[in-house]
């Protein structure tokens, strides 16, 4: 979150980080954009689940225990870099007092998902694809 305040910062924005206690029993933080828009962020948001399927996907193929390590460290990054763009453009984007929460987006005219559905589609495609360039490249180049 703290990643995702400073590149809004970086486009002239000045973004308050504010954790909410009210919300859920475990707290938010929210993003305050000026005086009136906050975009909240829960836990599900840090994208800690994805980033734990990856993980799992790696550790469970065979392969070096040093360069599963300097793969899923990597992965992370790309998944951690991918997070804090979806936070940064979502924010950008809200900034006019947009309510995400309710807005929802179809794919080629079909379905209504909410942008929480569309990083998750995007976002197991790129763990998928990470998963794979593992066992066709790094897996058979480092045997265990």
């Amino acid at each position: 979150m703290v990643s995702a305040q400073s590149a809004l910062s970086l486009f002239g924005y000045h973004v308050n980080l504010v954790s909410e206690t009210n919300i859920y029993h475990y707290g938010v933080f929210d993003f305050q954009v000026g005086k009136e828009v906050k975009i909240f962020l829960g836990f599900s948001c840090l994208g800690l689940g994805v980033m734990w399927v990856f993980t799992s996907l790696i550790i469970s193929w065979t392969g070096r225990t040093l360069a599963k390590t300097v793969y899923i460290l990597s992965g992370l990054i790309i998944i951690f870099c991918l997070n804090v763009s979806r936070k940064t453009n979502l924010t950008w984007i809200s900034r006019d007092g947009t309510n995400f929460d309710s807005k929802t987006f179809s794919i080629f005219g079909n379905g209504n998902y909410t942008h929480h559905d569309l990083f998750n589609f995007f976002i197991y495609i790129v763990i998928f694809l990470l998963f794979i360039l593992w066992v066709e490249v790094f897996a058979k180049k480092y045997p265990k």
